[in-house]
């Protein structure tokens, strides 16, 4: 079972989470004539136009994702360059960590909607005591993927509050966490790496010193 094939390590973790936790089926979700989707009765389940838009979002996660830790990476270069090279670079750290902010926000929200439809464990559902490697990796690359978006608009905010007031406490406050972001999505990016090609240094040293 099913029929079609056994399910994915996701949906087995899932299943499992679901009984451990008491197995408690819905009572306005009924199932379809072909026994293997689940649909809500109401107008605001899985038939909803939103719903449906946010599931399939969800799907451009893994491409999207390298455009905002590109330009964090760069931002945060250019931030730590402009206090040798002057304002150009520092208005160039500026314009890339402004723009993947933006991008960052909705390639988070990308991310919750693949995590969904991959079913994984969904947001409010902590980290469980047994959880392996990947399940942990899986949790804290959710978590610090959202805290990279909500800094990212906190550095854009103190740059543009620096820039009107004209504030060199700020100005350097902004460029400090520019370089902070481009650690963090370093991170971001190096879970999300292991999560699609396992252990990625481990497998560069096998593959070094076999």
């Amino acid at each position: 079972m099913p029929p079609d094939g056994p399910l994915k390590a996701p949906q087995l973790a899932l299943l499992k989470l679901w009984i451990d936790e008491g197995a408690d089926w819905p009572v306005e979700a009924l199932l379809s004539k072909t026994g293997t989707e689940a649909s809500a009765v109401s107008g605001t389940g899985y038939s909803s136009i939103g719903t449906r838009l946010y599931r399939a979002i969800g799907y451009f996660h893994p491409a999207m994702v390298h455009f905002p830790i590109a330009l964090f990476l760069v931002g945060g270069v250019c931030a730590f360059l402009s206090y040798f090279l002057g304002p150009k670079c520092q208005t160039t750290a500026f314009q890339c960590v402004s723009v993947a902010a933006a991008a960052c926000i909705v390639t988070a929200a990308m991310g919750w909607s693949f995590a969904d439809t991959q079913g994984y464990p969904a947001w409010d559902v902590g980290l469980l005591p047994d959880a392996t490697h990947r399940d942990s990796n899986l949790y804290y690359h959710r978590w610090l993927g959202t805290a990279t978006a909500v800094v990212g608009v906190a550095c854009v905010l103190l740059g543009l509050i620096g820039r009107r007031r004209k504030s060199v406490r700020l100005n350097h406050a902004w460029r400090i966490v520019a370089m902070i972001l481009a650690l963090m999505v370093s991170i971001v990016g190096h879970q999300g790496g292991e999560l699609v090609y396992g252990e990625i240094f481990d497998k560069a040293l096998e593959q070094l010193f076999k």
